[in-house]
Order: structure tokens, then sequence, then C-alpha cells
């Protein structure tokens, strides 16, 4: 049995999905064409999607380092109250 989910999202819609891979069987020019039509509403191509997967799973790695930094300069440009 395939699941209509109301034929809104095209990668989530499983007729769409049976007939692009029915189309790739076929007619793999006709299928890249649409594969193509519709790649730039996800985000790109597979490598572009994929670089801006692994620049947000790097972000989170980044920032702390950033402000570990800031925090040092802050530090020294502070005087010492002991002194």
């Amino acid at each position: 049995m395939l699941e209509h989910n109301a034929h809104l999202i095209r990668n989530l819609d499983t007729p769409m999905i049976a007939r692009d891979v029915l189309t790739y069987l076929f007619d793999p020019d006709l299928a890249m064409k649409a594969l193509l039509e519709v790649e730039p509403t996800w985000g790109g191509d597979l490598n572009t999607r994929m670089a801006a997967k692994a620049a947000g799973w790097r972000a989170p790695e980044a920032a702390p380092q950033a402000e570990d930094a800031a925090a040092a300069n802050a530090s020294a440009d502070v005087p010492d109250a002991a002194q």
C-alpha cells in the first residue's frame, strides 16, 4: 500500500517517488532532467546540501573556541585588582 501524503511534498510523496524511480529505469535522461528542476528547492545538489550540513555540525564546535579567545582577550585588558 502506498501512502500518498496529500501529494504536497515531492520527496516525501510515495507516488511521485515511485514515478521518479520508474522514469529513471526506463528514461534516465528524463529523470535526471526532472531531478535538476527540483534540486534547487531542496537546497541545491547533493554536494551543496552536504557541505551546508557539515558546516552546521562544525559551527557549535567553533563557537566555544571563539568565546574562549574573546574571554582571554577581555581578561587580559582588565587590570588585576590585587595590585
